[in-house]
């Protein structure tokens, strides 16, 4: 039998012999492309040929993905409609020195014959190299690099007019890197090394220096397992949405404070109410709304996001034209709240009883459809664990036995789903919480088993992850089951609004029931100091266990007959 070549996936073979590549965008990068396909002719109908360029294609492509991936924590910037001298010399800089890396490793690699082609970025049909720069240089013509140009400058945050006097500035610098290329790739077909051009530092004019610039820098070497990371991210992604990507030197003291007048008009969870309405932060703050932002939430995580990037901006961007005088100080809460207000307390005893012996709640035991509002409640109860904490649980890695106690590991370093970017609150909330006996009891296991066969990552495939999180949709369906049984409770500063509310239920009764060290069990950091608590390190299994089967509600909730 001859030995067969393996051509790569994603080769085409047209009619007329012709190979094209197709190459899927993976779905969480999609946005920043024009199309979900990479679709390119590549020019010739000599197959060894067309694997070589595919590979080399392919890596091109894949590093620029791990870029993109790298950078998808930060919030995102409007398209832009122009661009600048330097961004697209950047910009083809930046393209020439990733193709031809990833040509030096295939070559490295065997993978690229001597004198064999090698595409570094890539023709138009049925056009050399050589033929698309001289057509570039003489005649204007860049029609070569039209598609290659806008992925690129979509990846880079930029939306130009194909054919616009941007859009060509763009592609002729891409036909000035291409030239260059074509000067590598003969040296190195002649056997001679050329070392890949180094990945530009993105360097701006001070008249080129946004507020999105200085907010991407500032999240860029930000610690991102930081407690305040995400919001930082939150608070800066609304600042540069209600300012815009403007320069820095045309940002004024009174879009500050407009800023911060807006937050106190706006409800707790705007951003979802903002997607769900299809309208803007600034329509949105315009409406009446029954609740609005908590000072809480103001001054700890707006206020203390914008303070410090203010500061840091004002120390690394002040030659670029950021104003000195911006500033946090001086800024008050207007909106209507009161602090602690909206504070939740412990269940009562006839409240759970009502809560997971009524009728609604005997409901859920019935079969597997309705086996995650079975488990959450419970889960809740038994650990005061945070609603997302539970819900980002992966059953495959997640949830597992040592030295014969099975525990829940409250984590944001194990295995996630996709969707999924896993987080705990601070430090001391990573965790191992031994399972209580009565969930064992009741079958909790069976259920795990289940969803781990149908190789879901999440503890509850039902309710769907949205924006990275897990629970947002668990969260609501728990709220208005609350309204549903008439256990809401919004009395000032007693409320009963949500999960969170079996935290204080779990501390409470240790409290009141003189069980020590509740805390380590729900992820409070507890009267020690941070230092204290390092060199303690964390309780043993058997320790924990001891104090978690010392709690006993008295409730009987159903025991569901399937999983």
């Amino acid at each position: 039998m001859k030995n067969q070549m393996a051509y790569p996936q994603g080769m085409l073979v047209r009619k007329d012999g012709n190979i094209r590549f197709q190459y899927r965008i993976p779905k969480d990068l999609q946005q920043h492309y024009s199309r979900p396909i990479v679709s390119e002719n590549l020019g010739t109908t000599d197959k060894a040929l067309a694997a070589r360029m595919i590979h080399a294609r392919k890596a091109e492509l894949e590093r620029e993905f791990a870029r993109l991936r790298a950078e998808a924590a930060l919030p995102t910037i409007p398209l832009r409609k122009t661009i600048t001298d330097q961004q697209a010399a950047y910009i083809a800089q930046a393209m020439l020195a990733s193709a031809a890396q990833a040509d030096e490793e295939l070559r490295h690699e065997g993978l690229i014959g001597v004198f064999a082609q090698s595409p570094l970025l890539g023709p138009g049909p049925g056009v050399s190299d050589e033929e698309a720069v001289r057509l570039a240089a003489a005649k204007g013509d860049y029609s070569a690099f039209t598609d290659r140009a806008n992925d690129w400058l979509m990846a880079h945050g930029y939306d130009l007019e194909p054919g616009s006097p941007d859009f060509r500035k763009v592609a002729r610098e891409f036909a000035k890197a291409m030239q260059k290329k074509v000067l590598i790739q003969k040296k190195r077909d002649e056997g001679e090394f050329v070392d890949s051009p180094a990945v530009p530092k993105s360097e701006v004019a001070s008249s080129d220096v946004t507020l999105g610039f200085v907010v991407k820098h500032f999240l860029d070497n930000y610690d991102k397992s930081a407690p305040m990371f995400k919001k930082h991210q939150a608070a800066l992604g609304l600042l540069l949405e209600s300012l815009g990507d403007v320069p820095v030197s045309q940002i004024r003291q009174l879009q500050i404070d407009a800023y911060f007048d807006m937050l106190c008009c706006l409800p707790p969870r705007w951003a979802d109410d903002v997607r769900r309405k299809r309208i803007s932060v600034q329509e949105l703050a315009k409406l009446e709304h029954e609740v609005t932002l908590a000072p809480k939430t103001f001054e700890g995580s707006y206020m203390g996001s914008i303070r410090p990037f203010l500061a840091e901006a004002k120390r690394l961007f002040g030659d670029s034209g950021f104003p000195q005088n911006l500033t946090v100080e001086g800024i008050k809460y207007k909106g209507t709240r009161k602090e602690g207000e909206r504070k939740q307390r412990a269940f009562r005893k006839d409240e759970l009883k009502r809560l997971f012996e009524g009728r609604e709640y005997r409901a859920f035991a019935v079969g597997p459809e309705t086996a995650p509002e079975y488990w959450l409640p419970l889960i809740g109860l038994y650990t005061g664990a945070r609603v997302n904490e539970i819900c980002q649980l992966n059953p495959r890695c997640d949830i597992r036995q040592e030295e014969g106690i099975w525990f829940f590991d409250f984590t944001e370093e194990s295995e996630a789903d996709e969707r999924v970017t896993k987080s705990v609150k601070t430090t001391g909330s990573k965790r191992k919480v031994p399972i209580h006996s009565q969930l064992l009891e009741l079958g909790f296991l069976s259920y795990v088993e289940a969803v781990w066969k149908q190789g879901a990552a999440i503890l509850f495939p039902k309710w769907i992850p949205t924006r990275g999180k897990a629970s947002p949709a668990a969260e609501d369906w728990f709220r208005e089951f609350l309204r549903e049984t008439g256990l809401r409770d919004e009395t000032h500063g007693q409320c009963i609004l949500g999960m969170h509310a079996f935290r204080h239920t779990l501390l409470n009764y240790g409290f009141n029931n003189h069980v020590s060290h509740v805390e380590v069990i729900t992820g409070h950091a507890g009267e020690a100091s941070r230092v204290v608590r390092g060199y303690r390190g964390e309780m043993a299994l058997s320790s924990k266990k001891a104090i978690i089967e010392q709690i006993r509600f008295d409730v009987q909730p159903p025991k569901p007959k399937n999983n």
